[in-house]
């Protein structure tokens, strides 16, 4: 897929990642690679389904942030529970992220999708707009027109923080991750260098002794 993004554009990148339904045993399926985070940062684009109640949703966002995880709730305007904006602004206030899809917010999913939305963008609750695109002839992307209606309706600051400073900031906390592994395994290196240089130092000492 690479390959295929660098003939369409040389700056058109392609970052692994999935959208995770949500469940128990996320923490263990997120540190043993069973699922990936987003772009291989501290951020997870977790779904629930329309029915789920307040409760569950808590319980596994309070496990992602309690493991390091920053959860991203993927299309909220699905959820029953959380058209309380209430229970929505609970959530941000303990670190989760929210995220609805371009379709809803220029209303191509319905006037009530679209009218959720917009009380969304304009408590600043929305955090990531996605395209929940699934090809090229069904359920296409409309990014751009979510772009446009945003930058309208809420002003380009506003449309720019969503659309680009929000989805940069992923990137940016995986390249953060890696140089802090990268980091930690070179002291971790370091470390165990210096230790053997003085056991071999100690040993040579009592040899010399003897």
């Amino acid at each position: 897929l690479r390959r295929l993004a660098e003939k369409i554009g040389p700056d058109l990148k392609v970052f692994l990642g999935c959208e995770f339904h949500a469940n128990v045993e996320m923490l263990d399926y997120l540190r043993s690679d069973k699922v990936y985070s987003m772009a291989g940062s501290r951020y997870v684009l977790t779904e629930f389904s329309s029915s789920t109640e307040e409760k569950y949703i808590s319980d596994r966002i309070y496990e992602l942030l309690s493991g390091g995880y920053r959860p991203i709730i993927a299309h909220i305007e699905r959820y029953r529970c959380m058209h309380d904006l209430d229970f929505v602004e609970h959530l941000v206030n303990k670190g989760a992220l929210m995220q609805v899809n371009a379709d809803s917010v220029i209303g191509k999913n319905g006037h009530a999708a679209k009218k959720y939305c917009g009380k969304l963008l304009e408590e600043e609750l929305v955090s990531y707009i996605g395209s929940d695109c699934h090809g090229s002839k069904r359920r296409v992307t409309r990014i751009g027109d979510a772009y446009a209606y945003v930058t309208k309706k809420m002003g380009r600051q506003m449309a720019d923080e969503i659309f680009i400073d929000n989805p940069q900031e992923i990137l940016d906390n995986a390249t953060r991750d890696a140089n802090d592994i990268r980091i930690g395994a070179m002291q971790y290196t370091d470390d165990l260098l210096a230790n053997a240089e003085g056991i071999i130092g100690h040993t040579l000492d009592s040899y010399t002794t003897k």
